[in-house]
């Protein structure tokens, strides 16, 4: 194999490297009621993990609780303890975070946090995906999703009363300083009623080259071994 080939396929691998997911666990994938995300897992949050739920709502452990979240397969009567939330499998994998978003007696906004090892990255694409469970106040509105990436907003995204997930992308750089980085995702939507929603398949990535700067980088490796090849002949 000549030193182009070898050069060309460092650099397809080093970028292929690069979007490894830092994220543990963004699916949701580690399980169900029994699933310890919320007690020593990867995630953190202020929101209380109801377990052991069942369609009666008068269940504390039931999501359909303000303040409540579960991780869960499907959303539907059987499953949430809510009779208007609207059906939704998971997005990826087998499972997804539903969260009752309701602030009525809870006004504390809903906060998921992680923080994850950057692994000397100094650019980030964050993405999720997000799907409206139950609109907000029961109306035709949305929830609205902010995304920060070491204290600083990369933005938001709306969940649409239409429960069809959609998956919402950002690009962020390091500030931490360190070797971690933190990941909060807040839900800035305030009702006392309804704003219930789901999240899965969190990711963040190393920020990659576009195809045709790759080709250009790919290039310049080739010009370069060339010139060496070249000038240990003459």
């Amino acid at each position: 194999m000549n030193r182009l080939a070898v050069a060309a396929i460092a650099i397809a691998f080093a970028a292929q490297a690069s979007a490894f997911n830092l994220i543990a666990d963004g699916g949701f994938e580690m399980g169900d009621s029994s699933s310890p995300q919320f007690t020593g897992g990867p995630w953190s949050t202020q929101y209380t993990y109801a377990t052991n739920n069942n369609a009666n709502a008068n269940d504390l452990g039931s999501i359909w609780h303000e303040g409540n979240l579960r991780v869960m397969q499907q959303a539907n009567n059987g499953t949430t303890g809510h009779s208007s939330w609207n059906p939704v499998t998971a997005n990826e994998g087998s499972f997804f975070l539903a969260v009752n978003g309701a602030t009525q007696t809870n006004p504390s906004p809903f906060v998921l946090t992680q923080v994850f090892a950057n692994n000397g990255a100094a650019a980030l694409s964050i993405s999720l995906a997000s799907v409206n469970l139950y609109a907000p106040g029961g109306l035709a509105g949305a929830t609205v999703l902010e995304v920060f990436l070491d204290g600083v907003s990369l933005g938001t995204t709306n969940t649409l009363a239409d429960n069809v997930w959609r998956t919402a992308s950002f690009t962020g750089n390091v500030l931490s300083g360190g070797p971690n980085s933190t990941l909060r995702i807040v839900a800035n939507t305030s009702q006392a009623s309804g704003n219930d929603f789901g999240l899965d398949n969190i990711q963040v990535t190393q920020v990659v080259p576009e195809p045709f700067t790759m080709a250009l980088g790919i290039a310049a490796a080739g010009a370069f071994v060339r010139r060496r090849l070249k000038a240990k002949t003459a």
